[in-house]
């Protein structure tokens, strides 16, 4: 309370929501020839979309794309037909966005086709990147300084890869 923080350019990340579906053909486990598996289906491609920003991006760019749910199955000695994996992609700035969108796309229906399974996959738009005017960032500091002191004004040296609503 009593603190303001901004910087100039980016200072937040977008924030998408990421949900895929992996359909495959359930079978018995004693009998993985006669069934595509949709948890390892899964499994890749989780690993391949892993290599996104590492593989697709400079390493001065900045996105994160993280899963936080993994869903499927019914029974340990059946083999699943249908995963669902649930994520948040965060990118700081829109081409990146985009590249990202397409990418995840791709990646989902490559991996799935190879291993005989098919992919939905949404990537629900959030909230933009929060890139701030150089001019009224400034403005708010200069502001922020007067009106709380200068030791309540703080520049963020480095963007967030959190989300903000204020975009």
């Amino acid at each position: 309370l009593g603190t303001i923080e901004t910087r100039a350019g980016t200072l937040n990340a977008s924030t998408d929501s990421v949900r895929i579906t992996i359909r495959g053909r359930a079978g018995h486990g004693a009998y993985p020839e006669r069934s595509a598996d949709a948890i390892v289906c899964a499994a890749q491609v989780i690993t391949a979309l892993q290599t996104l920003v590492s593989r697709n991006l400079s390493p001065l760019s900045s996105a994160v794309l993280t899963f936080g749910v993994i869903e499927g199955g019914t029974a340990q000695n059946i083999i699943c037909d249908k995963v669902t994996l649930r994520g948040t992609l965060r990118t700081a700035n829109s081409e990146i966005r985009a590249m990202m969108k397409r990418r995840i796309h791709e990646v989902c229906a490559g991996v799935a086709a190879a291993m005989g399974c098919t992919a939905d996959v949404e990537v629900i738009s959030g909230y933009a990147a929060l890139v701030n005017d150089e001019g009224e960032a400034a403005r708010v500091a200069r502001v922020g300084a007067r009106l709380f002191g200068c030791e309540h004004m703080l520049e963020k040296k480095e963007p967030s890869m959190g989300g903000e609503d204020f975009s």
